[in-house]
């Protein structure tokens, strides 16, 4: 059970993490037009 929600928790750290880099580009090219 511990195993499965260390996967889960360390998925959705990627997830959130690909977000935010994603907002972040997003934000740059938008200020930078």
């Amino acid at each position: 059970m511990y195993h499965i929600r260390s996967q889960w928790s360390d998925c959705l750290f990627l997830l959130m993490s690909l977000n935010n880099l994603a907002v972040g580009l997003y934000s740059g090219l938008f200020l930078a037009s």
